[in-house]
């Protein structure tokens, strides 16, 4: 639920669309291209050729269309988000379909949220310790002290700058550490004695 949580998932996890705030606009992800019907009630998608998860399995429709029945049932943080995806269908060239019970001219932006977020419709048992996504980072190593992400060299888009990102898990002392902090400006008495 936090900004931080949010940063890393969108590491370690794609999704449909992407938001690009310095463009102030909706880009394309695992996702190339999207359309709607007239009504806005059906949503189309088509997914990239040969994206993987970090595991080297492939990422497919079936991926996308098991996320999103899960956010919609079994999901108690997200499931008003997604009430009101009726059915979901698979076509021909990668297609997803939305059908939705309302218009929602807003569904693409849905689809950019960390929530969105594109998981392995089979999971390990350990998915919850160390996660399989799609996204630029993989988890390399997450133990009580320390969270490690590498590289994913088949990200589907260009390779990110660093290696290797370490975050280090500190425990907070056993006892309150005291702080005298003082804002202001003090003149001591000879500063007094030459006005």
């Amino acid at each position: 639920f936090g900004r931080l949580e949010s940063h890393l998932v969108r590491q370690i996890f794609s999704r449909l669309t992407t938001f690009d705030p310095l463009q102030n606009t909706l880009r394309p992800a695992i996702a190339h291209h999207w359309e709607s019907e007239s009504d806005a009630t059906v949503w189309h998608f088509w997914l990239r050729p040969g994206l993987s998860f970090h595991d080297g399995s492939p990422l497919t429709t079936e991926d996308v269309k098991a996320t999103f029945l899960r956010l919609r049932q079994h999901s108690a943080n997200y499931k008003v988000l997604y009430q009101h995806l009726r059915k979901i269908e698979l076509g021909s060239s990668q297609r997803v379909s939305f059908y939705l019970d309302r218009p929602d001219y807003l569904w693409p932006n849905c689809m950019a949220m960390a929530n969105s977020s594109i998981v392995p419709r089979h999971r390990l048992s350990n998915f919850e310790h160390m996660p399989i996504g799609s996204g630029a980072f993989r988890v390399t190593r997450h133990n009580s002290y320390q969270l490690t992400l590498s590289t994913f060299k088949d990200f589907y888009k260009e390779r990110p700058l660093l290696d290797e990102i370490d975050l280090w898990m500190i425990a907070p002392p056993e006892h309150a550490v005291e702080l005298d902090l003082q804002f202001g400006f003090n003149r001591s008495v000879t500063d007094d004695k030459k006005t």
